[in-house]
C-alpha cells in the first residue's frame, strides 16, 4: 500500500525536528533521548537510576511536554505479547501493575503511552465524523509473531465502526513511529522463520521488516473486518491511509532516540491523546 500524507496531518513546527503531529483532534507525540536530556541533563544516561525514579522522570517529562496530569496518563507493564487493554471512565487508572501491550480508547484528555528502544510503534486513529478512537501498540518480533497489530487493529474496528453508518464517514490512520529499520535489524534464524519480510546476510543471520510486518498485518485485517461485516473489501480499504512521516530508524539514529542494541537503558515515550 502506497504511503499516504493526508492534508489533514500537520508538523508542529520548532527550532528542532520534533515527532510530533496532529490528525484532526488527536494528538502524536514521541519523546526519544534528546527530549529526555533537555529536562533532566544530569540524568539522561539512566544507567543508574533506580526504577522508581526513572518511571517518575519519564511522567514528569510527560506532564511538560503535553500539559497532562498525572491521572491523564496511561501507561502498562509491556510483556511482548498481543494482551490489549481498552481506557474508558468507567475503569480504574491502568498502570504498572496492568500486563498488555496495546491500548485504546474514545476518550479526549487521555495520554496513551507504550515505551520501546528498538520495537516498533504502531499508531492507530479512527475517524468517524468528529468522533475518534485512537490507539498505540507496542510490536517487537515476539508481539509480531502472536500478531498484535493484526489483533489490535480488528478490535479498535469493531468498537469504533459498531454502527453501520459510521462506516461511510470513516477514516482510518496508521502510523510507525520509530524502531529499528530493516537494514540494522539482525536476528537469527530461530527469529527469522517465524516471518517472510527478512533479508538474509549470512547462513544464520538476517535483517528484519518490522514495518513491513506491521503493515501486512494491518491490511489483513482490514480485510478480514470488511468480510465479517460485509462490506466491500476496497470500500473500506479506500479510507484507510498509513503514514509514513513518523518512522525513523532507532539504531541509526541514536543521538535522539534510546536503542537497546546501542546499549540503551532508556525506552522512547510514544504518545497519542485526544486534545478536544
Amino acid at each position: 500500500m502506497k504511503a499516504v500524507l493526508p492534508s489533514s496531518i500537520s508538523k508542529n513546527k520548532g527550532q528542532e525536528k520534533e515527532f510530533r503531529y496532529t490528525i484532526g483532534r488527536a494528538q502524536i507525540l514521541i519523546c526519544g533521548k534528546k527530549d529526555f536530556e533537555k529536562v533532566f541533563p544530569e540524568k539522561s544516561s539512566r544507567k543508574d537510576l533506580p526504577k522508581k525514579e526513572l518511571l517518575a522522570a519519564e511522567e514528569e517529562l510527560l506532564i511538560q511536554k503535553t500539559g497532562m496530569k498525572s491521572d491523564q496518563i496511561f501507561c502498562l507493564h509491556q510483556l511482548h505479547g498481543n494482551r490489549i487493554h481498552a481506557v474508558d471512565t468507567k475503569r480504574p487508572r491502568l498502570s504498572l501493575r496492568n500486563r498488555g501491550d496495546a491500548l485504546y480508547t474514545k476518550n479526549r484528555k487521555t495520554l496513551l503511552v507504550i515505551r520501546t528502544a528498538d520495537c516498533l510503534p504502531f499508531f492507530l486513529i479512527i475517524r468517524m465524523g468528529n468522533n475518534y478512537l485512537t490507539g498505540v501498540i507496542h510490536a517487537g518480533w515476539r508481539g509480531l509473531r502472536q500478531n498484535i497489530v493484526f489483533h489490535s487493529l480488528l478490535r479498535v474496528l469493531q468498537k469504533a465502526l459498531i454502527d453501520p453508518s459510521h462506516w461511510k464517514e470513516s477514516k482510518i490512520y496508521c502510523l510507525c513511529g520509530p524502531h529499528a529499520g530493516k537494514e540494522d535489524y539482525e536476528v537469527g534464524s530461530e527469529v527469522a522463520k517465524f516471518f517472510t519480510h527478512k533479508r538474509q546476510i549470512s547462513q544464520e543471520h538476517y535483517l528484519l521488516d518490522l514495518r513491513a510486518i506491521a503493515k501486512e498485518q494491518m491490511e489483513l485485517s482490514v480485510k478480514s473486518f470488511s468480510l465479517k461485516a460485509g462490506l466491500k473489501e476496497m470500500s473500506l480499504f479506500s479510507r484507510l491511509n498509513y503514514i509514513s512521516s513518523l518512522e525513523a530508524c532507532t539504531i541509526r539514529m541514536n543521538e535522539s532516540f534510546y536503542s537497546h542494541r546501542c546499549a540503551d537503558r532508556g525506552r522512547n515515550l510514544n504518545t497519542i491523546w485526544l486534545e478536544h
